[in-house]
């Protein structure tokens, strides 16, 4: 039985903001663990709207972390394993008056009535500089007071030049690129599963320490970690847009094949990083 699976990812939020930290999240003391991000805190999405948007206006806490290269199997790359990042970010969120909110800050930045929908976003761009990538999330309906938008660095996509061997392939700043996690009901990664190509240049999926081109593999299918990565998506430089990710080849719990569907949101030279709950 189909279901269908809204993720909402996060665009630009620039405002200041007082600083605070989250409890859930331990604080950033490692080398170089400083301000530069992909795709998206709380979790992405489910069948059931759980983490859909209310429609309403909220005061929303936007936390800037990245994810704990430590965690490995399947919580890595989770929403829940994460640090947050120290330095100045920028974060826009959509307002509930049909402008976008731009607040400028240390972790985490607090803007006033932003809209909590079906298609909301938040994004974050680091300083100029950073070895981080600028990210993109969804707003979780459930405590969307707070979110964390986890950031990539830059070395986290240096694998992507040796995914293609019929010709080069490097990141393009000028298109999208979109992480996917697909997760079981406990926030745990998904394996055996396969996404559907959205028309990017390339797909890849995590296997173990490595990723694999899912044009050189037989049968692609995720790893226990759940990761997807669609490289260099066509996408408007501007936020609103929006990809549907298809993740099949699982079955329900009674047994029948089983597929869901994610909304994610994108935008040209930001990492947009989205939870599907498989189920």
């Amino acid at each position: 039985m189909d279901r269908q699976c809204w993720v909402i990812a996060l665009s630009l939020l620039t405002a200041c903001s007082s600083q605070t930290i989250a409890p859930a999240l331990a604080h950033c003391n490692d080398a170089g663990c400083n301000p530069n991000t992909i795709v998206a805190g709380g979790n992405g999405g489910s069948g059931n709207g759980a983490d859909s948007g209310n429609g309403l206006g909220i005061t929303l806490n936007v936390y800037v972390v990245e994810f704990d290269q430590n965690v490995a199997g399947g919580a890595a790359w989770s929403p829940t394993a994460v640090r947050q990042l120290d330095g100045t970010f920028t974060a826009n969120v959509p307002s509930t008056q049909g402008t976008i909110l731009t607040a400028t800050g240390p972790s985490p930045i607090t803007l006033a009535n932003a809209l909590v929908s079906d298609q909301s976003w938040v994004t974050v761009t680091p300083a100029t500089g950073s070895v981080y990538l600028s990210g993109m999330h969804n707003i979780p309906a459930v405590n969307a007071a707070s979110v964390s938008v986890p950031l990539l660095q830059t070395r986290d996509l240096d694998f992507v030049q040796t995914l293609l061997s019929t010709q080069p392939l490097s990141v393009d700043p000028a298109k999208a690129q979109v992480v996917v996690k697909v997760i079981d009901i406990n926030g745990s990664g998904v394996s055996g599963v396969r996404a559907l190509d959205i028309g990017a240049q390339a797909m890849a999926y995590a296997a173990g320490n490595t990723w694999i081109d899912a044009a050189t593999s037989t049968l692609p299918v995720t790893d226990v970690s759940g990761r997807v990565m669609a490289i260099n998506l066509s996408a408007s430089n501007q936020p609103g847009s929006f990809v549907t990710v298809t993740i099949t080849g699982g079955l329900s719990p009674q047994g029948s094949p089983l597929t869901v569907t994610g909304l994610i949101p994108i935008q040209a030279g930001f990492v947009s990083y989205g939870t599907v709950l498989y189920q």
